[in-house]
């Protein structure tokens, strides 16, 4: 992660990451605990009475119909997903932050600093490098509004 100072992220922006961030265990256990609800059950159902209903039955059709068009379970996945590149990309201490800070709850971020030797606002500095960076993986937050005008301007320049 660069570590170059960087403009603040839009309020409502660092509020949904944050939120992102803090409920990441809670989704990850949830989005399993919801997938196995959808999944029937694999012991056999034998019943008193014979015979099968009208129409044809596909249980396992029906069930990758209902996981595939789930927009719950495509949006947790994309968000957890998302979450893990950046985690996997980021340096020991900045996922150890992250972790007491926002998965754990254990830590402020000053506490944590202090179990990671790191100052104070280092680690603030790090954890905004590492929210910018799930805000990119999320497709929040573009190219910086400098780069827009500095490419307007090239192309009004060429015409």
């Amino acid at each position: 992660m660069s570590r170059r100072p960087r403009p603040k992220l839009e309020r409502h922006v660092r509020v949904y990451v944050e939120g992102v961030l803090y409920s990441f265990a809670e989704d990850r256990r949830a989005l399993r605990e919801y997938r196995d609800a959808l999944i029937p059950s694999p012991v056999a159902r034998y019943g008193g009475t014979g015979g099968g209903g009208s129409g044809e039955s596909r249980p396992a059709e029906d069930l990758g119909v209902r996981m595939g068009d789930d927009r719950y379970i495509r949006e947790k996945l994309r968000t957890l997903e998302a979450v893990e590149r950046v985690l996997r990309r980021c340096c020991r201490q900045d996922a150890r932050l992250v972790q007491l800070v926002y998965i754990k709850k254990t830590h402020t971020v000053e506490g944590a600093a202090a179990t990671v030797n790191m100052g104070k606002t280092m680690a603030y500095d790090h954890l905004n490098a590492v929210l910018w960076a799930v805000a990119a993986e999320l497709g929040l937050v573009g190219r910086p509004v400098s780069g827009l005008r500095k490419s307007a301007e090239k192309l009004s320049v060429k015409m």
